[in-house]
């Protein structure tokens, strides 16, 4: 028998189990049926069924494998009267996903007096020798948007070989300056992807 009280659903896609016993060396939770990842660190679970955690660290937050789960500004979610010049993307891909990600300005009822706000569709596709994600052309007011967005993609995948986007082309292994398009692998795992300055961008992953 389950007590889940503590633990619940942040949208579709993120599961919170925070731990509310101070001491606690292992926690109690138990997963939604589907394929799960643990953030951060990657490590795949499995659910329906009970899992207990054996330390407290947010690395064990789990999430479903296939979601766009996080996106925010960098160096980490951005207050809300603060520009988000550039948005990473936390993907885990699996089969088909997508997402949207909503945006207003922070500050007024404009969004709900006027419609003054703007959806960005994301999509990701992950295929047998590469990994496809999408991201739209943002709909609405895009006001709400600083004009030069870019974003950066931190993908959770092995073997990357090359990366490519459409209308712009190869991007270089390796970055030679914090503003430079290019990508990397961050010896955790994850590949890290800066994007060029585009408003709407298809990029394929190539892996081994």
């Amino acid at each position: 028998m389950w007590s889940l009280g503590h633990e619940f659903l942040w949208g579709d896609d993120l599961l919170v189990a925070p731990v509310t016993r101070e001491g606690a060396t292992a926690w109690p939770v138990y997963l939604p049926a589907g394929a799960l990842v643990r953030l951060l660190d990657g490590h795949a679970l499995r659910g329906p069924g009970g899992h207990h955690r054996r330390r407290s660290t947010r690395s064990a937050a789990p999430a479903r494998a296939g979601g766009r789960h996080r996106a925010h500004g960098a160096g980490g979610p951005a207050h809300r009267e603060r520009p988000l010049d550039e948005v990473t993307l936390l993907i885990y891909p699996e089969g088909a996903s997508r997402f949207e990600l909503y945006e207003d300005d922070g500050r007024s009822n404009a969004y709900r007096l006027r419609g003054d706000y703007a959806l960005t569709r994301f999509e990701c596709e992950a295929a047998p020798g590469r990994v496809t994600v999408r991201i739209g052309e943002p709909v609405g007011a895009r006001s709400v948007i600083p004009a030069g967005r870019r974003y950066l993609i931190r993908i959770r995948i092995d073997g990357p070989r090359s990366v490519d986007v459409t209308g712009h082309g190869p991007i270089h292994d390796g970055t030679a300056r914090a503003t430079d398009a290019g990508w990397w692998e961050d010896g955790s795992g994850f590949t890290v992807i800066r994007l060029p300055g585009r408003p709407a961008l298809t990029v394929t992953i190539a892996r081994t």
